[in-house]
């Protein structure tokens, strides 16, 4: 098998991080290298410099984890032990495959990432759920392409974690409602958190 990037992606510069959840959860991930994380975050690794991918800042990054922390405590804290356990997850928005490492580290059987960004892809996402242990067997990468044709009664998600949801307004707004009502099961849940 050959594996390869995309020019673009070949030329970005990461960080490899861990940070640990008040439960004890470990998530190691790999961010861009000009973003800054707080002081509890440590790097593991830092590569030579070089361009990042433009458009996520520090506070996305932070925010995300912000998130799962949030449903780190819903599940420690709320005892909602069932949230994730053999559900099927999908992510989507601001997606960095960290939400998605702990759907998987609290039982979920499935996950589905909505990405738009190649180079995210390829950068992020896909080496933080290697560094998780989580094999390529456990998740999907939905395009919107297939998002459009999940029927929710059959074949739809548990749960949707959607951490950007809480930055949208308008347009990207009215499009994340309307994936919501397509693929959410009903009974579902979505976590903005």
């Amino acid at each position: 098998m050959v594996v390869s990037k995309s020019m673009a992606a070949a030329k970005i510069r990461t960080n490899v991080h861990e940070f640990t959840l008040d439960s004890g959860k470990k998530i190691k991930f790999v961010a861009p290298r000009n973003v800054v994380l707080s002081k509890d975050i440590v790097p593991i690794m830092r590569p030579a410099e070089g361009p990042s991918l433009d458009g996520h800042s520090s506070d996305d990054w932070e925010g995300v984890q912000d998130c799962c922390q949030a449903m780190d405590d819903m599940i420690e804290i709320e005892m909602e032990h069932g949230l994730f356990e053999d559900k099927k997850v999908l992510e989507i928005g601001f997606c960095t495959g960290l939400p998605s490492v702990f759907a998987f580290q609290c039982g979920a059987k499935e996950v589905g990432i909505y990405c738009d960004s190649q180079a995210a892809l390829e950068c992020y996402i896909k080496p933080t759920l290697r560094r998780n242990n989580v094999s390529q067997e456990m998740y999907k990468i939905v395009s919107a392409l297939q998002l459009s044709s999940i029927d929710a009664s059959s074949n739809g998600y548990d749960v949707i974690i959607a951490p950007e949801l809480i930055s949208n307004t308008g347009e990207n707004l009215v499009l994340f409602h309307s994936i919501f009502e397509r693929v959410l099961k009903d009974g579902g849940i979505i976590s903005k958190h």
